[in-house]
């Protein structure tokens, strides 16, 4: 796939991406029944979201960041549901879907604009350009992180309400570095 293309970016927000998810969901009542099961969804998707937030600061590539950074959001998700928070990982799906949605769509806008390159040192000063995509942009990748008096900040307190509700103070310290 050459740059995102709103059909891309359906495809890859609702199937691509969410399968694993719907499966996990459909599976979560017997799941939950296997604490060695909970615990190696706790440990991978710790693990994951260690991962992608490490190259996703890293990489050169704004496709790869993308990537990278839905990586890190699906695994926000599987954490959550590693500690019991099955309503709370669906609304955080339903907050990262639309939002990576509108990201992928304003990525392909913006791969377009600048001639089909992708690496970040072609892509500089597109603020004066293109002010209102810009800022859209912003706002869901704020969203997405979890920025105050934004959705994504309260989806994630509820993640962090769960994780200090139903966790011991050994995975809240793993969770914290």
């Amino acid at each position: 796939m050459e740059a995102p293309t709103p059909a891309s970016a359906l495809i890859h927000s609702s199937t691509l991406v969410v399968l694993g998810l719907y499966i996990i969901f459909k599976l979560y009542p017997v799941i939950t029944m296997s604490t060695l099961a909970l615990n190696m969804l706790y440990i991978v998707s710790t693990l994951t979201i260690f991962y992608s937030s490490f190259f996703a600061m890293y990489t050169g590539d704004f496709k790869k960041s993308i990537a990278y950074s839905t990586i890190g959001q699906i695994a926000y998700i599987y954490f959550m549901l590693s500690v019991y928070g099955y309503f709370e990982a669906f609304a955080y799906l339903i907050l990262h879907a639309i939002c990576k949605a509108a990201v992928f769509v304003i990525a392909g806008y913006i791969i377009h604009l600048c001639g089909g390159y992708t690496t970040y040192r072609h892509m500089g000063g597109l603020f004066r350009f293109i002010p209102h995509i810009a800022l859209l942009y912003v706002i869901l990748l704020l969203t997405l992180a979890g920025f105050p008096l934004l959705t994504g900040f309260y989806t994630k307190e509820l993640i962090l309400h769960r994780l200090f509700k139903f966790s011991t103070p050994t995975q809240i310290f793993v969770i914290g570095l």
